[in-house]
């Protein structure tokens, strides 16, 4: 990351896309976010699952995203739509037809219907998000 753009949030900085991310480390605002939703982990399950992080860092993102909800629901979706195409694009190998488990038809359908959401709703991916 290249001079980093202060916020008035403690550890959190503005990478070189206008993203927010945790300071000293590469990882998005929206994807601790996205993890926050889709599994509904607590602040400690998140801290339990990325120990390089602290707790003061994990709430001072997840205060940002509530300050600035739709903008970060704008990048879970687009980024979401981007992983899609990409799917789309991929041709399908006989490794990636072995890795097709049961799961995926219903994760596909997920990210289908996340695209037709609207931002103020993406809250609700942790009900079609299989938890297998």
């Amino acid at each position: 990351m290249t001079n980093p753009t202060k916020t008035t949030y403690e550890h959190i900085v503005l990478d070189e896309k206008q993203r927010p991310v945790i300071e000293g480390t590469r990882m998005k605002v929206s994807h601790l976010v996205s993890e926050h939703l889709s599994w509904g982990w607590s602040p400690e399950e998140l801290h339990f699952q990325h120990p390089h992080l602290t707790l003061g860092q994990i709430y001072s993102a997840l205060a940002y995203y509530w300050d600035h909800q739709e903008q970060i629901d704008q990048q879970i979706a687009a980024d979401l739509a981007e992983v899609d195409r990409l799917r789309s694009e991929m041709a399908e190998t006989s490794v990636l037809a072995k890795l097709m488990v049961p799961t995926y038809g219903k994760i596909q359908t997920c990210l289908i219907e996340l695209r037709s959401w609207s931002a103020s709703s993406l809250h609700t991916i942790k009900t079609c998000w299989p938890k297998e």
